[in-house]
């Protein structure tokens, strides 16, 4: 009785996901958009407040996308290019074998947990 009061009490999913999960989501998303393709910050972020999963956008989207972009930077996981356009220098991100290769790694481990926790509506 108290789980329902409690499922009652949450409007949506957004009560849920924590910051943390949110992050690690948002890395997840930035790794896939940018091994489809080169991107720079502005047109990342524009992408994401479009095609990104809706809970993870927030007014902070702006400082999270740029902080996530720095974090997988630093980790390896992307390499930035300074490419000149039109007289002004964009910094495009490509994503690495590192990258490739956790992004992987994560995909098989969501979709192992997501059926391991879905067992549990199959009784």
């Amino acid at each position: 009785m108290k789980h329902k009061a409690h499922l009652a009490h949450c409007r949506d999913m957004k009560d849920y996901i924590t910051k943390d999960m949110k992050n690690g989501i948002l890395k997840i998303v930035i790794l896939s958009m940018v091994k489809r393709g080169n991107y720079y910050p502005y047109l990342l972020l524009k992408d994401i407040k479009k095609f990104g999963p809706k809970f993870i956008i927030n007014k902070d989207i702006k400082n999270n996308v740029y902080n996530t972009l720095q974090a997988l930077e630093n980790g390896g996981y992307i390499k930035a290019q300074h490419i000149i356009e039109d007289d002004k220098s964009k910094k495009y991100y490509k994503i690495t074998k590192v990258g490739i290769s956790a992004l992987d790694r994560t995909r098989l481990m969501m979709s192992k947990a997501f059926k391991e926790a879905m067992k549990t509506f199959d009784d």
